[in-house]
Order: C-alpha cells, then sequence, then structure tokens
C-alpha cells in the first residue's frame, strides 16, 4: 500500500473557522466499560504457515460469527486485578479505568481508504445512495470530522512523523507540541469525541519495532481513550521483504498498545491463505483484545483485478470479518486513483468503469455492518 498523506496539518486555524457552526453540547451516548489494569493477553496461539503455502496447511480460523453475537452487555469479569502487583505488570500496561465507549466507538466499521466523508455523495449519491447509509468511518479532515459527528460515526487522523531517523528513541523537535495543537484544535470544535484513534499504514516499514512501541505507548498515555490502529503488509507479518529493506519486528511486546490491526494483500482472493496470514498476524502480537479489519481489493492494478474480482475480493474479507470474535471493520482499499492503480472513484464513473455490480454490493455490506446490533465491550489497552 502506498503510503497515505493525513491530513496532519495545523487544521487548528482551519477548524477555528469552523467553530460557529459546530455544535458542542450534544454528547453521544456512552456504554461504560470498567477497563482493568492487568488484562491477560495471552491466549492459544493459531497455526501459520509460509506465503506460497497451499491452502491445505491454513488454519480452520473457527470462531464466532459476530451477526449472532447479541447487543450491549459489559465486561462480565470480575475487577479482581487491580490487587496485582506492579511487578505482574506488562512494561506497555495502561490503566484506563473510567472510560466507556460511545456507541460510534463500539460499532462495526465500514469505510473507504484515502477518502473524506462527503466525497461519495458528491461523485455517486444520486445513484446509489447516501454515504452514511453504508459507510460510518473515515480519515479526518475537519469536513469529515462535522459530518461524523453529525452521523454517529468516527474518523481516524495520523500522528505524524515522531523520529528523525529509524536510530532515534526520542521524538524529533515539535512533534508532541504539533499533535497536541491539532488534538486541541478538534476538542475546541466539539469534534474530539468523534476521532476514534490514531492510524498507521505499514509501520514497520517506517519505524524499529522500539519506535513504535515507544511511539504508541506516548499516544497511549497522553490520549488514553483513544485507539491505536496499523494496517500491515504481508512483508512485516512475515519478515520476508526484499533484501535492503528494514521491517521493524511485530511482536506482543512491541503491539503492546495496538487496539485495532489488519493486513492488506490484494494479490489473493483465496480465503484459506487470508485465514493462514491472519493467524500469523495474530500469533505474533500474542493478543486476544484487538479488533481485526480487513482490506477488500476495490482499485485496479493489475489486468485480472476486474469488477468479479473484486467483488470475489470483498466478499472473502467479508465472511473473514464475520468469523472474528473482536470484528474491527472493512476498510475498502482505496478511493483515489494514483500511479497505475485505478481507483474506485474512477471504477464506479459510468463514463468510466461503470462497475454497478460492485457499487451494489459495497452498499449491501454496508447496510448490514450499519444495522448491526454487536457493539465492541472488552477493555482497551
Amino acid at each position: 500500500m502506498n503510503k497515505f498523506g493525513f491530513k496532519f496539518i495545523s487544521i487548528f486555524i482551519v477548524i477555528a473557522m469552523l467553530l460557529s457552526a459546530v455544535a458542542c453540547g450534544d454528547e453521544s451516548e456512552t456504554k461504560v466499560v470498567k477497563k482493568k489494569k492487568v488484562i491477560d493477553r495471552y491466549h492459544e496461539a493459531e497455526s501459520s504457515s509460509d506465503e506460497s503455502t497451499s491452502s491445505d496447511d491454513s488454519a480452520s480460523g473457527s470462531g464466532d460469527d459476530y451477526i449472532s453475537i447479541p447487543s450491549g452487555g459489559s465486561d462480565s469479569s470480575d475487577d479482581t486485578s487491580s490487587d496485582n502487583s506492579s511487578e505482574s505488570l506488562p512494561l506497555y500496561e495502561v490503566d484506563l479505568d473510567g472510560k466507556g465507549y460511545s456507541d460510534a466507538d463500539a460499532r462495526i466499521g465500514m469505510g473507504l481508504y484515502h477518502y473524506y466523508l462527503g466525497d461519495w455523495n458528491e461523485a455517486f449519491g444520486d445513484m446509489y445512495g447516501e454515504e452514511m447509509s453504508f459507510m460510518n468511518t473515515s480519515f479526518c479532515d475537519a469536513g469529515s470530522a462535522m459530518l461524523a459527528k453529525e452521523n454517529n460515526s468516527v474518523v481516524w487522523i495520523g500522528p505524524g512523523e515522531a523520529f528523525d531517523d529509524r536510530n532515534a528513541l526520542v521524538f524529533k523537535a515539535g512533534f508532541e507540541e504539533q499533535l497536541e495543537m491539532t488534538v486541541q484544535a478538534y476538542k475546541d470544535a466539539g469534534l474530539w469525541d468523534s476521532v476514534a484513534g490514531f492510524h498507521f499504514d505499514e509501520p514497520c516499514l517506517k519505524y524499529t519495532g522500539e519506535q513504535f512501541k515507544v511511539l504508541t505507548k506516548y499516544l497511549a498515555e497522553t490520549y488514553p481513550n483513544k485507539r491505536i490502529y496499523p494496517v500491515v503488509s504481508v512483508y512485516e507479518i512475515r519478515n520476508n521483504a526484499p533484501a535492503g529493506t528494514l521491517v521493524g519486528e511485530m511482536s506482543y511486546e512491541n503491539y503492546g498498545y495496538v487496539t485495532d490491526i489488519g493486513f492488506d494483500w490484494y494479490g489473493s482472493a483465496d480465503i484459506n491463505e487470508h485465514r493462514t496470514l491472519l493467524n500469523e498476524m495474530k500469533e505474533k502480537i500474542g493478543r486476544s483484545d484487538v479488533r481485526i479489519w480487513f482490506f477488500p481489493c476495490t482499485s485496479k492494478a493489475y489486468a485480472n483485478q476486474d469488477e468479479d474480482y473484486m467483488i470475489e475480493h470483498l466478499n472473502m474479507c467479508y465472511d473473514l470479518l464475520k468469523e472474528q470474535e473482536n470484528p474491527g471493520g472493512l476498510m475498502l482499499y482505496t478511493w483515489t486513483t494514483y500511479g497505475t492503480q485505478t481507483g474506485l472513484h474512477e471504477l464506479l464513473d459510468p463514463n468510466l468503469g461503470n462497475y454497478q455490480r460492485l457499487a451494489a454490493r459495497i452498499v449491501e455490506i454496508g447496510k448490514e455492518i450499519n444495522s448491526n446490533p454487536y457493539r465492541y465491550n472488552k477493555p482497551k489497552n
């Protein structure tokens, strides 16, 4: 996945211009979930195999279909861990007692990569319906955050460039101040509750494992009620990048602050191959509380990635999502055309790709997700 430049800019000025138009008093209903000081994340490891292995070697991937999980409820386990000694705490553990999840933050997500809320309505609203009928998450600029607040949805922001190089474990000059300025702007505009958290694109190709831990620890401690959501590549899961490509280590220790995770692989629509890779990722991070995301291929980079292939890939990702104990959502890749990759925006254009069947299936799945009663209710790390 090519790097996507999030609009991590001085939106303080932009949002300040919008303050008069934003209502700050309507807070969404919050479901209170008690956080535990110690969270048992060690769980039964699932089998793994090499990327080129046949589907016979893949794990069964059994698990609760999230559609059957009842709505509501709270963490049923007793809070007996608060008396544990500090020696029992993993190094990255953060105590987040007292904060619950808003309904928008607890639901399963459906969104588009390289996309900001409002773009679909402008291009295809009359043809396929309003975006909020089937979408509920996006990346953030001031306009997206306002639409999210109005429609019980959430947006994600990027934290910005944290280090000068891969050898540094101290943040670059001004990083913390710039991030806090951005956060304060959203708070002043009454939009901070609509920001789900921080998103990373292939962080281990950019940071060392230790740097990722340092950065996510800082985000978790400074903004403890926000989620941390990386999407990783096959290189990061299997550490099989081409010679000369540095890959930070994915591990339980380095990914201890992550709340959501997904991987992107658009070259296969085989559910067994994807399930095997998913199980390898889960085993590496060693966690049972993380929400799992999938990235359907909805853009054309190769000749075989036609409308039929995209529908097959989308259905495969949706089927895997329904297998997860903690379903994060679907993030369709991608809306924007860049380089030799044709984005969904062009593929759906009746004068260009005219992929009407793909559009219909996207909307159909999105509406199912939007109407699903499941709400995540596990303690966040």
